[in-house]
């Protein structure tokens, strides 16, 4: 019918000029004249949104010309699927916005998205080093990551070292130029060709560092103190523990003294390495201890064995190897002393690795004996042998509940009170670095833990401390030089 089709005709315009579609009014069926005379009706009254097609030009509220539309075609058939959920859409929305606004990226729910550089990404040479390089001097920290990968251990170390450097040169009337930097050890982590720029020391787990790749000097020309493994070698790093050899002479000493010990056998692995007359079963006889060795390998002797050995060999005491639950059984079972030497490198290890700990010791028993070359955290510090560790400032007490932090500071210690001097003199790092070096041999320090006094890169009657097995856990006894009076 001729109204029918001015209908559809007026929907086709709308879609056009993007007006919203008139709402078809209900009607009831009417007969044809009425319908005719209502077309006459709206042809001399029409109504604002449903105009008549054939006369728009003429029309006062007809559309500008406008440029000619592509011809509109029905888009294509969508394949049978799941019509999209509302929430989530508005969900997808709401995310995109909140990407927008903040500035945040958000990782792709479906894939992986692509890396999103760094807006202003910092230029660094080859090395990894800022660029320019920095001008001042660097004291680098020496730290091994834990399991896990995590470096908060690194930023802990630094933290106790910038401590003791501000300590030792609050008197300077200017700011030394020194920044503290933790370095990674081990396989994926710093080299001496890679440490910070103006590196003039390291201090921590040096030994983990080849330093000698910096320089064709074997003796090497950087200041670097060890507080973590104790080396042996003369030619290496400055350590501030007792070696291994010590560690055994006042074990021995403690043993002999105050046990009445004078034979032990000797099942810790250290103990055996003695081709250099450096371990502690080398000590243990310059303390007056007469060793014996097993007669199988200590961890894989069965507790049969072990007893054997003590009875035939007539032991009074035996150090412990790493695997030791059937030695500690064959001690139970002769009465015998058990007596535990931790690993020389267990100061600065992640927790995780410490091959000697309270897992270890859960089954030992009473009154069994543990020496160490490291303060214990865990224990109360002895505060009449060492003053300065129970004086220390408020802001730096929190800093030494770590392991190996208070030996950390004394070595920062070492190096910062004799900074001021060496820089005045020197200014380029090499110079720096031979002059500190050359300052740490015949010095001496008082520090938090006691004296240090350099002979041959190794710091002179350092501490060995003794606990005691006690209900289940270990009890400091104090230091063997203050048990025995020394």
């Amino acid at each position: 019918r001729p109204a029918d089709a001015d209908e559809a005709l007026t929907r086709v315009q709308a879609l056009i000029d993007g007006t919203p579609e008139p709402e078809p009014a209900k009607q009831e069926p009417e007969p044809e004249s009425k319908a005719v005379a209502a077309k006459s009706d709206a042809d001399e009254k029409p109504a604002p949104v449903a105009r008549k097609a054939t006369t728009p030009a003429s029309s006062p509220y007809a559309p500008q010309p406008r440029p000619a539309l592509a011809p509109i075609n029905p888009p294509p058939p969508i394949p049978d699927q799941p019509r999209p959920n509302r929430g989530k859409v508005l969900f997808g929305g709401a995310l995109a916005g909140v990407v927008l606004v903040g500035g945040i990226g958000v990782a792709q729910i479906d894939g992986d998205p692509e890396p999103r550089p760094a807006p202003h990404p910092l230029p660094t040479s080859s090395t990894g080093s800022p660029t320019p390089p920095y001008n001042g001097y660097t004291i680098a920290v020496a730290y091994e990551e834990d399991a896990t990968g995590t470096e908060v251990g690194g930023e802990q170390r630094a933290r106790v070292v910038r401590a003791a450097l501000k300590e030792a040169t609050k008197d300077e009337k200017k700011k030394l130029p020194v920044r503290v930097v933790p370095v990674k050890t081990g396989y994926s982590g710093t080299t001496a060709s890679s440490l910070p720029d103006g590196t003039i020391a390291v201090v921590g787990a040096a030994s983990d560092l080849d330093l000698s790749l910096s320089t064709s000097d074997p003796g090497r020309e950087m200041a670097s103190l060890d507080t973590c493994s104790a080396s042996r070698y003369s030619n290496d790093d400055f350590s501030t523990l007792a070696g291994a050899r010590e560690l055994g002479k006042q074990e021995g000493r403690y043993l002999k003294q105050v046990k009445g010990v004078s034979r032990v056998l000797v099942g810790a692995e250290d103990d055996t390495e003695i081709d250099d007359g450096e371990g502690t079963t080398a000590g243990l006889k310059d303390g007056g201890i007469t060793y014996r060795e097993p007669s199988g390998e200590g961890g894989e002797m069965e507790a049969d064995a072990v007893a054997q050995d003590l009875r035939d060999k007539r032991a009074e005491a035996a150090t412990l190897p790493v695997s030791s639950d059937t030695w500690v059984e064959a001690l139970k079972k002769e009465d015998r002393l058990a007596v535990v030497e931790p690993a020389l490198g267990d100061l600065c290890d992640p927790a995780e690795q410490r091959i000697t700990g309270e897992d270890a010791a859960r089954d030992l028993p009473e009154g069994s004996l543990r020496f160490r070359q490291y303060r214990d955290e865990t224990q109360k510090p002895d505060c009449e042998r060492m003053p300065k560790l129970c004086a220390v400032p408020a802001d730096v007490k929190p800093l030494l509940r770590h392991r190996g932090a208070a030996e950390l500071y004394d070595a920062t210690l070492v190096l910062a009170q004799r900074l001021p001097a060496v820089l005045k003199g020197e200014t380029s790092v090499g110079a720096v670095q031979r002059t500190l070096r050359a300052e740490l041999e015949g010095s001496t320090t008082n520090g938090l833990l006691g004296r240090y006094e350099f002979r041959n890169h190794r710091a002179q009657d350092r501490p060995v401390w003794v606990d005691e097995r006690r209900d289940g856990k270990w009890k400091e006894l104090g230091t063997v030089q203050g048990i025995l009076g020394d």
